[in-house]
């Protein structure tokens, strides 16, 4: 019991640091084992992608997606980067692969909609993992699933690239 009813002068700051570190046990980290470095995202089968990053080295993102916006608005910063190729699900460079943007193939994203209680939906307007990036390590196979899927072919250039892809 404390003395008149007061407490004493640091026990507010230690019941500060003490709701600050429950809470930081609810946030997702980066590189916690199985979630994406850039979006914390479950991994998903056939997507798999390294990025080497300056000062911090080898971090794993879910999709190619991921990598694309991190090295978007952190020019210079990823040093190297392997993709998965979608067709095969072997690893190439991501400068030496030929990607699908905006098919109808979507497997990194959420459901369309969000069921927040029954019977009530929240329909889906943004999400970070659209639109769609796949990879493949030729030109025919990504022109073939485009063609099946929807969406438009760009090469890594295009895709880092600070303006929209036409």
């Amino acid at each position: 019991m404390w003395r008149h009813g007061k407490r004493p002068p640091w026990a507010a700051g230690l019941a500060a640091l003490a709701l600050a570190a429950a809470g930081a046990g609810l946030y997702v980290k980066h590189g916690d084992a199985g979630a994406c470095w850039v979006c914390a995202r479950e991994f998903r089968p056939g997507l798999p992608v390294r990025m080497r990053v300056a000062w911090l080295g080898w971090r794993s993102v879910c999709c190619a997606g991921c990598a694309v916006r991190y090295a978007r608005t952190r020019p210079g910063r990823v040093r190297d980067l392997r993709v998965t190729d979608y067709a095969t699900g072997r690893g190439l460079r991501a400068e030496a692969a030929f990607y699908v943007v905006g098919s109808d193939v979507r497997p990194c994203h959420r459901p369309d909609a969000l069921r927040v209680e029954p019977g009530v939906a929240l329909p889906l307007t943004w999400d970070r993992c659209i639109p769609s990036h796949a990879a493949f390590s030729d030109r025919v196979s990504a022109e073939d699933f485009a063609r099946a899927h929807g969406g438009r072919t760009a090469s890594w250039a295009e895709l880092t690239a600070c303006r929209p892809i036409r």
